[in-house]
């Protein structure tokens, strides 16, 4: 007899808002000249090659030979894993330190200099030794983010935004070995750019570069959307750069290389990064304890002289998870709304409004403890 299982979903305070997930953008487009042009790699460009310093063949059957990246440089050494399906049991897991490792490259451990590659069903094994040599003499990689002065202004969004550029550098190999004329190049970056104030909105127009060459620097502009915003909004942000060996660089399909916290400073009449609204935004609101698990939200915009309605926004943030629920209130309107939370948990309630600039401005705080 089949079963059939029912999802029971609780919904607890307000619309819940899923964080949303990097998608995969389109590659740089060859006008843009400040950005390396993607070119996928064939099957023969195995990110890794070399062979095991050790190796144990398997007791019946011996699985497809892991390779080493013994290239110059911490942030370069690696092994690559193939895919394993055992003849017998049709499927089968390469390991390293008793942990399961996915097909693809994987990053050599910080402080070792070799790394044992076992398997499933007595497959076989591999030790790598990684020279020591290499990582003293390697200049290392560099990488910024740089956030335009200006605000920008697009059809279609009611938001300004500025102009965000991540630069990596691929640092000039000063001392090769004989007969060697050229360091190695970096197949692929990406820097993943995520919103962190809010709710996680991830920039989905952020352009990628590849085949940076040994010296070379690149550009990939930091985009929400490629079409309509070539940049982000203000707030804070975190940025990482993730780096593939084989193919695009993509987050967590990859390594990760870097990660920083960038500021987009605010566009207002206050000056750039200041908090202050413009002088006639002259919206106000509250934020009341109604119950133990209610909060009553007040936006009053009975004294805003603009045409136009106000956006808010009434955020909770309860037990790991956040909800939001976003509206507008006309001019000369007064607009109210209730928060729920659980009785065990206690939360934190934020009600912002967006002024005549695109900027959110924050107008009331509150933290509700558990009943």
């Amino acid at each position: 007899m089949r079963m059939k299982r029912r999802a029971l979903a609780g919904a607890v305070g307000l619309l819940m808002v899923a964080a949303t997930t990097s998608a995969v953008a389109a590659p740089p487009m060859a006008e843009r000249s400040p950005v390396v042009s993607v070119t996928r790699n064939t099957a023969e460009d195995q990110p890794c090659s070399g062979e095991a310093d050790e190796h144990t063949p398997g007791e019946t059957y011996t699985a497809a030979a892991p390779t080493k990246c013994d290239r110059p440089g911490l942030d370069q050494d690696g092994y690559y894993i193939p895919k394993f399906t055992h003849p017998q049991y049709n499927f089968g897991d390469y390991r390293v330190d008793g942990k399961t490792l996915g097909e693809g490259y994987h990053k050599l451990k910080s402080g070792a200099s070799s790394v044992t590659v076992t398997t499933d069903y007595d497959s076989g094994s591999w030790t790598f030794n990684f020279t020591d040599v290499d990582v003293e003499r390697e200049a290392k990689n560099t990488y910024s983010v740089e956030v335009g002065e200006e605000c920008m202004k697009s059809d279609g969004v009611n938001f300004r935004w500025r102009t965000v550029t991540a630069y990596f550098t691929n640092t000039l190999e000063s001392d090769l070995p004989e007969g060697v004329t050229e360091g190695p190049a970096v197949n692929s970056i990406y820097p993943f750019s995520e919103h962190q104030v809010d709710m996680p909105i991830s920039a989905v127009g952020t352009e990628r570069a590849s085949n940076i060459a040994d010296g070379q620097t690149v550009a990939m502009r930091i985009m929400r959307d490629k079409d309509r915003a070539q940049g982000l909004d203000p707030g804070t942000y975190i940025v990482e750069f993730w780096r593939a060996d084989k193919g695009y660089a993509d987050r967590n399909k990859d390594y990760m290389v870097k990660r920083m916290k960038v500021e987009v400073p605010k566009c207002g009449k206050g000056g750039s990064g200041s908090d202050a609204p413009p002088p006639s935004f002259n919206v106000t609101g509250s934020l009341s304890s109604k119950t133990c698990t209610r909060v009553k939200a007040v936006v009053d915009a009975r004294e805003f002289s603009g045409s136009d309605a106000v956006p808010f926004k009434f955020i909770s943030r309860f037990s790991g998870r956040k909800a939001q629920k976003r509206g507008e209130v006309e001019s000369g309107a007064v607009a109210r709304l209730i928060g729920k939370k659980p009785r065990s948990s206690g939360a934190s309630f934020l009600l912002s409004a967006k002024d005549s600039n695109g900027d959110w401005v924050r107008l009331a705080r509150r933290k509700a403890p558990a009943c």
